[in-house]
């Protein structure tokens, strides 16, 4: 559940909503509301998929499966610990490469929670600095560890050193230092970080910054949800 904190935040995003969708600050907030009380959208789902954007079918905007709702499936259709695994990128690429399936290299797990550093979990902004002193990784992808959707990914092609800090050089060109990146506000991310893997000639046309070339958006169909629902409980 999001603090109160958090959700201050998005108050900025209802008001710039009137230049991007012609809606009023109110009226915007009583449309997420909405969608809140009948699918359970989340504020970054509200904004992360445009269900404000009132160009977009209704069906998608009305209809969205958000990730509480996802879960209902997800628990019905797979064991708990396939659902486990899925949820932290850094179990799933172990135990797939326990099975020699081919996944793009670990550069490190940053993971201030964890009691001490290993080879591939840093536990503060030191061991991270030294890491790239050290290793001098060339391009790389950085992401939550147990995100989805591709929320919060960042594609970095370089990195220098100014001043004793290293700055991240991001693909939109931004300069980043690398304490400010791996902070939310006072608190510290979770984050994997792997070695960047180019797409074909072809496909890097379509999309240049992610191996993600397909995504499925899936629909709550209220008929289909009730079904689903008395399986449940059958």
């Amino acid at each position: 559940m999001q603090s109160i904190l958090e959700k201050i935040r998005y108050i900025p995003k209802f008001a710039q909503l009137k230049k991007k969708n012609g809606a009023s600050f109110i009226p915007s907030i009583i449309d997420y509301i909405r969608k809140r009380n009948k699918n359970k959208i989340g504020l970054s789902e509200y904004f992360n998929f445009k269900l404000y954007d009132k160009n977009y079918p209704e069906e998608y905007r009305n209809d969205f499966l958000g990730s509480i709702n996802q879960k209902i499936y997800l628990d019905y259709l797979n064991p708990k610990h396939y659902s486990l695994l899925a949820g932290n990128k850094y179990l799933t690429k172990i135990y797939l490469q326990s099975l020699n399936i081919p996944t793009s290299e670990l550069l490190f797990v940053f993971d201030a929670t964890a009691s001490k550093s290993t080879k591939d979990i840093l536990t503060n902004v030191n061991d991270v600095k030294d890491f790239f002193k050290n290793k001098n990784p060339f391009e790389f992808v950085c992401k939550p560890l147990t995100s989805s959707h591709g929320v919060d990914v960042d594609v970095f092609t370089g990195w220098i050193i100014k001043n004793d800090n290293v700055i991240l050089t991001h693909i939109n060109n931004n300069e980043i230092p690398l304490e400010i990146y791996l902070k939310n506000d006072s608190n510290f991310k979770t984050l994997i970080f792997e070695k960047r893997i180019k797409q074909t000639g072809y496909i890097n046309e379509i999309n240049s910054s992610s191996v993600n070339t397909l995504r499925i958006v899936t629909l709550l169909f209220p008929m289909v949800m009730q079904r689903f629902l008395l399986l449940s409980l059958e």
